[in-house]
């Protein structure tokens, strides 16, 4: 009965999509499954997977367009093929306005998939996302998903909705919803809702609740994850997330447990364990099951990571751990940089275990088109103070920061974590090279340059 409902309610939704005969294509939607479209699912035994585009994006800050094209290795005649090809536009600011997503047909080149929207406000923040499908019959794009961000005084974040678009009433319809509690401008709770007809009335139901709780140096210790049980009417824990750190602040252990209603205790499941070298990057990262027969940790997943002498991340290595004990490489990635520290390609191979050795896969290069030579303050000249484009997103350690055509004087540049912590306070004159790489590890950080109280 419930198989058959299921397929009822499924087909009442396909039915609603294929009002415009919306036929997405298979590689479309496995860039759809990478935008994480679903606010309310909360999965620990998986971690967060970023798309090529979105891990690029991380990596890379310019002004201009940028494209990324994807290629997949043909090994019938070893050659690297057109796959995929992302475009991204920037504004003056520094953030991406549109993203158009295409893939290549052997018999009409590249053929559009998804159009992104993106709107900020005066602050930066991004407060609406909107995708939209490439409708092949008609030859037009058409609405699929949009995305409504709210932001509170400090730029938190406290509201998410998202909506899929209704062809039959041609208007958005609620999906997902998302709130989150800030206590004293710390993040204490998020709650995820789903858009479902209760009663016969349509509304917000809950489906999960996240509670947060931080030590005395406000680190993040624990994160536990209730569902609602609608019936009765009240929050019932599910599982939870453990934080431990290492001398350094460094996340180095994740530990996930799920609760045990009767027997009313929490039961390991699965860790992470975080390796660092003594630059501060990581460099393991091993997914270990819980053995409860001897109560010990099994390791069966790691991924390891290689840095160049400038810290930059050069090589990534998956593994496996096999019956008998030994790791078994699966995937392998390897990244090139351009001189100004922008990633500008990611090779990933396969193991192959009758050969023993790796396969040519997947590759992506980035091929960058800037606006300006400079990126941080927009100039339209080489007069104008500026900041030049040596230091990329995240920060990279060993990367010096210059401040070009600043008139005499004693300037400030003071660096922040994403927390609003002081990381790093620099003086320094006119004309001088500053380098914070001695007390601020690789990561994300906003720059704030002043003069006599005037910022830049």
């Amino acid at each position: 009965m419930k198989k058959l409902l299921l397929f009822f309610i499924t087909g009442i939704f396909i039915t609603g999509l294929n009002a415009q005969d919306l036929i997405i294509p298979e590689i479309v939607n496995e860039q759809l499954n990478n935008e994480q479209l679903d606010l309310t699912i909360t999965n620990d035994d998986q971690e967060i997977n970023i798309s090529e585009e979105n891990y690029y994006y991380s990596n890379t800050k310019d002004l201009g367009n940028d494209t990324i094209i994807g290629y997949i290795w043909d090994l019938s005649t070893q050659t690297w093929k057109n796959r995929t090809r992302r475009i991204l536009t920037y504004d003056n600011a520094d953030n991406v306005i549109e993203k158009l997503f295409q893939y290549w047909t052997l018999n009409n080149g590249w053929k559009n998939g998804l159009y992104f929207q993106f709107v900020y406000d005066n602050n930066g923040n991004r407060i609406e996302k909107t995708i939209q499908v490439w409708h092949q019959a008609n030859e037009e794009w058409v609405n699929y998903f949009h995305r409504i961000n709210i932001f509170n005084e400090n730029n938190r974040l406290v509201d998410v909705v998202t909506q899929f678009w209704l062809n039959i009433n041609q208007t958005w319809a609620n999906k997902h919803h998302r709130i989150f509690t800030y206590v004293d401008d710390t993040l204490v709770a998020d709650t995820s809702q789903k858009w479902k007809n209760f009663a016969n009335t349509w509304c917000w139901q809950k489906v999960f609740l996240n509670q947060y709780g931080y030590d005395s140096t406000g680190y993040l210790r624990v994160r536990v994850t209730k569902r609602w049980r609608q019936f009765a009417n009240i929050w019932v824990k599910k599982s939870r997330k453990i934080f431990n750190y290492n001398e350094n602040g460094y996340l180095r252990l994740i530990i996930h447990q799920d609760w045990k209603i009767f027997a009313q205790v929490w039961k390991n499941r699965i860790r992470h364990v975080l390796s660092y070298d003594e630059n501060g990057n990581r460099i393991e990262r091993q997914k270990q099951a819980w053995r409860p027969s001897n109560n010990t940790w099994v390791g069966f997943a790691r991924r390891q990571f290689t840095y160049d002498i400038n810290n930059y991340l050069i090589e990534t290595v998956f593994q496996h751990r096999a019956h008998n004990g030994t790791w078994k490489n699966v995937s392998f990635c390897q990244f090139a940089y351009d001189d100004e520290g922008n990633m500008i390609e990611k090779l990933k191979q396969l193991w192959d275990n009758y050969n023993s050795n790796w396969v040519n896969f997947k590759k992506w290069v980035m091929v960058i088109n800037l606006k300006s030579s400079y990126a941080g303050i927009n100039n339209e000249s080489d007069s104008e103070s500026s900041i030049k484009c040596v230091f990329a997103n995240p920060y990279k350690i060993n990367m010096p920061i210059t401040f070009y055509n600043l008139e005499a004087g004693l300037y400030n540049a003071t660096v922040f974590d994403f927390s609003g912590k002081i990381v790093c306070n620099e003086s320094f004159s006119a004309g001088e090279v500053i380098s914070i790489n001695e007390r601020v590890p690789a990561g994300m950080y906003l720059i704030v340059l002043q003069k006599d109280n005037e910022i830049f």
